[in-house]
């Protein structure tokens, strides 16, 4: 058996040993066993726990599904099976080399600068946990560069960040894995384990507005800053306060400034009311709910009369209607939410959360005004330009112009279609004939190559069931030599929710008309 030492913080090690049959492990299969065993002969003195799940699939070619064996964890799975595996903790220093017995020379130097460094290095992580703030349905986010990410399935990730945690969720971007718990305690835990792996840190709310590269290319006395968020310098570096501002960072950091017209901030500013707010904030204050999940209209309205909206209003899509609340005041709303979301309504659960359309709408209409006030407060000598009006349909012209604004329609109108791809020298024309059924109101067409006729086109369709079946139709739908293109614009997330159920029940039911054998 190997001998190893426990040390607290080290990084988690299967090992195998040569040991007695346990009772325990009598509900693990032999296969399972032999599989096991495989995995940790593959490599010299052991295998780390976050690395098991992934190599047990590369070797064997199969998921090791422990929680169907019965095991909740697991760290569970290998404690019942003692005389394959034996689970304990490794400095990270010391390697393969101690499980053949031959330890380094500099191994008790490093281990004592190691053991002194722990302080500093928990104070470290508890500075970077102190921003950590959960969302509105009380989850807090982590993220690592999906580039280091362990695996791109969704069940593994959650098995393998599930140590770390009882309850975990996982997110996928194109560049982000996100893995959210319930507790802070459960993600200083996940940074304890994965941090070193995988590159996890705290996830920024702020958005990068470009690379750091860029920035230093713009401003070369910016470039020896760093980014303070998301990302993977943002935690474990090689550098001790790696990605986080100093004293002389602050000190040389000119004072933010609001400028003001008529007491109202300009554009982009993060005030309101003399105060500077949080996205989380605003959202919290916001009297506008979404529905989504009603099958019966008449039980919501008696579901939702106690609590006493302001505005009521549906929209119907497949099988049901999508219901827009709008409340007195913003504890009401938050009383609607902890009361209704996820709550049995009939044959189905209703989801119920923020309207943020609706109040990016609302922002955006400000922002308007407070641009209007300001144009009319400067010299009358100026000179005003207008921007080009959109025509009416009847008489849009063939090709628009790409610096063209009306090439930058409202991706958060509910009815509209992104349709691209088109053969060479296609007609707007051409276009409204293969569209025509689906009740066209306007389509805005563009040119972004050399080549005649269009290349990508915004169709403004007349209701949601429109929509959806425009895009099951028509999406890869050939014309001419080519395939077209057609969904709905990635920013008006509440349609592209409506569309991605509406499609699963679609393959529910073909599913189920297909005879079974």
């Amino acid at each position: 058996m190997v001998s190893l030492l426990n040390k607290e913080g080290a990084e988690p090690t299967l090992a195998l040993v040569n040991s007695s049959r346990s009772s325990m492990s009598s509900q693990v299969p032999e296969e399972i066993k032999r599989n096991v065993r495989a995995v940790l002969l593959s490599k010299v003195g052991g295998v780390p726990m976050g690395m098991f799940i992934k190599d047990y699939k590369s070797l064997v070619l199969a998921q090791l599904d422990y929680r169907g064996l019965g095991f909740q964890t697991l760290q569970a799975f290998f404690k019942s099976i003692p005389e394959i595996a034996s689970y304990c903790f490794w400095p990270l220093s010391v390697g393969a080399r101690k499980a053949q017995g031959k330890l380094p020379k500099d191994y008790h130097k490093k281990l004592q600068a190691s053991q002194s460094s722990d302080s500093e290095e928990s104070s470290f992580l508890d500075m970077e946990l102190s921003a950590l703030e959960p969302d509105h349905l009380g989850w807090y986010s982590l993220c690592c560069p999906i580039q280091r990410a362990p695996s791109l399935d969704k069940m593994e990730l959650e098995s393998l960040f599930g140590q770390a945690g009882s309850e975990v969720k996982t997110h996928l971007t194109q560049r982000w894995l996100f893995v959210r718990y319930k507790s802070k305690e459960e993600c200083k835990k996940a940074l304890n384990i994965f941090g070193e792996d995988y590159g996890l840190c705290v996830a920024s709310k702020q958005k990068s507005t470009g690379s750091v590269i860029d920035e230093g290319t713009k401003n070369p006395q910016k470039s020896d800053k760093k980014p303070n968020g998301c990302g993977p310098k943002g935690y474990r570096d090689k550098g001790k306060n790696s990605g986080y501002m100093t004293d002389a960072d602050d000190r040389k950091k000119p004072p933010k400034t609001e400028s003001k017209l008529n007491g109202h901030s300009w554009k982009g500013s993060t005030q309101e009311n003399g105060n500077k707010m949080s996205k989380k904030e605003k959202i919290a204050s916001s009297t506008s709910l979404f529905v989504h999940g009603i099958s019966d209209k008449e039980a919501f309205m008696k579901l939702i009369e106690p609590y006493k909206p302001v505005e009521i209003k549906f929209a119907t899509y497949y099988r049901g209607w999508l219901g827009f609340l709008e409340m007195e005041t913003a504890e009401e709303a938050k009383i609607v939410i902890a009361d209704l979301h996820q709550k049995q309504l009939g044959d189905r659960y209703i989801i119920v959360d923020y309207d943020t359309e609706k109040e990016n709408k609302k922002k955006k209409d400000a922002n308007e005004n407070i641009t209007a006030d300001k144009e009319s407060s400067s010299s009358t000598n100026k000179k005003n330009i207008k921007s080009p009006q959109k025509p009416e349909f009847p008489d849009m012209p063939t090709l628009v112009p790409e610096s063209s604004a009306t090439c930058n329609p409202n991706y958060y109108m509910d009815c509209t279609v992104f349709v691209g791809n088109f053969p060479a020298k296609t007609t707007f024309v051409a276009l409204q004939e293969v569209f025509s059924k689906y009740h066209v109101k306007d389509m805005i067409i563009g040119n972004t190559s050399a080549l005649e006729g269009c290349t990508r086109a915004y169709l403004y369709l007349s209701t949601i069931n429109d929509v959806i079946q425009c895009v099951e139709e028509m999406n890869n739908y050939v014309m001419g030599d080519c395939s077209l293109k057609v969904d709905v614009p990635y920013k008006n997330e509440k349609m592209r929710f409506v569309l991605k159920n509406r499609l699963q029940l679609r393959m529910l039911e073909n599913h189920a008309s297909k005879p079974h054998y």
